[in-house]
């Protein structure tokens, strides 16, 4: 069944400030009649399409850093990693890491087409949603193992943290026209914008913004919970 998980505050591309009380919904409710009414129409294809470069950036950018970050330790330790060591690592990103991601609620509870994978956001997960994630995930990881392994230490440097990686580049020729064709340009510079903000420090890593925030929503930085308007 499709359920919700808590939060705080986000800031999402439909809605830049959006704030959502607990007490408005509830964690691991099941979604209302009329907001699975309002979920994004799984069977168009397009909106699979935009639903999919979401999952196949957030794969891509789980990828990267679990890799790099193995390689590191592995390293580290004098070891050399073999190819069930890579195997083993990507599965669990599908099967685990993945597995957290949701669409995230708007403030009247409506799914919106935007993932995220954060435990203080309310997001709907579970049902026909997770299995898009999971076999999204396993589509990257089928088509693109070879390129995760070899990039990924170019993506993140030793100690960094998920969001400090730079993983846009990679999620460009694998999600974009020039790969699986999810993601259109305009969503990848969407992407590259955020990314950029991150590593130059201008958004603390602790904050978070959502796959398809774009332009406006690194710009706007705010430094505390906004005001629940739209």
């Amino acid at each position: 069944e499709i359920e919700m998980v808590s939060l705080r505050w986000a800031v999402s591309l439909a809605v830049l400030a959006v704030l959502v009380h607990s007490q408005e919904i509830k964690t691991g409710a099941e979604l209302s009649g009329d907001q699975k009414a309002k979920m994004p129409d799984f069977s168009d294809m397009e909106v699979r399409k935009v639903l999919k470069c979401g999952i196949c950036n957030a794969a891509v950018r789980e990828f990267g850093h679990q890799i790099a970050t193995a390689q590191f330790d592995a390293a580290d330790r004098g070891y050399k990693m073999k190819g069930y060591d890579y195997v083993e690592i990507m599965d669990s990103v599908c099967t685990v890491k993945m597995d957290n991601y949701g669409l995230l609620l708007q403030k009247d509870g409506t799914p919106s087409a935007d993932w995220s994978n954060e435990d203080r956001l309310f997001r709907a997960r579970g049902g026909q949603i997770t299995r898009l994630v999971k076999n999204t995930c396993s589509e990257v990881q089928d088509e693109y193992e070879e390129e995760l392994k070899s990039d990924a230490p170019k993506l993140c440097s030793k100690g960094a943290s998920i969001r400090q990686c730079r993983t846009t580049r990679l999620a460009k020729e694998i999600c974009g026209d020039a790969g699986l064709k999810f993601c259109t340009k305009d969503r990848i510079a969407d992407f590259q914008v955020v990314e950029d903000h991150y590593i130059r420090g201008d958004i603390p890593d602790d904050d978070f913004f959502d796959e398809g925030a774009g332009k406006q929503a690194a710009d706007a930085q705010p430094a505390a919970p906004p005001a629940p308007e739209l």
